[in-house]
């Protein structure tokens, strides 16, 4: 058994972790923890690390969308691309910035 967490940072998650999330596919241990944290109103951030014509493609903007709606906060590597080294601080930083919109099951408590 995991000890509780009191928020998640997902990096690097792949396009294919980032659809099967957004569905609620659990079918390994880190997304069934992102699943559950999404549910349990957990603050999370995710850092995409993918080619933009992978990001670009319409199941996964709009899974990303989805994710961003039930309060999923995104962090980019760079400004220009979603490849490159992870930027850890800037994930830290969003984790503690308030959540300006998330759905009626994710209300997040500030860290």
């Amino acid at each position: 058994m995991l000890p509780p967490a009191d928020a998640i940072i997902a990096a690097p998650l792949t396009t294919n972790s980032l659809a099967k999330w957004a569905t609620g596919i659990g079918d390994t241990l880190p997304l069934a923890l992102l699943v559950e944290a999404v549910g349990a109103g957990l603050p999370v951030v995710a850092i995409p690390h993918a080619k933009q014509e992978q990001m670009n493609f319409p199941a996964v903007r709009q899974a990303r969308e989805r994710l961003a709606e039930w309060g999923v906060r995104f962090v980019r590597i760079t400004e220009e691309a979603d490849t490159g080294p992870l930027p850890w601080t800037s994930a830290l930083s969003a984790l503690g910035e308030p959540l300006i919109a998330a759905g009626p099951a994710t209300v997040c408590k500030n860290p």
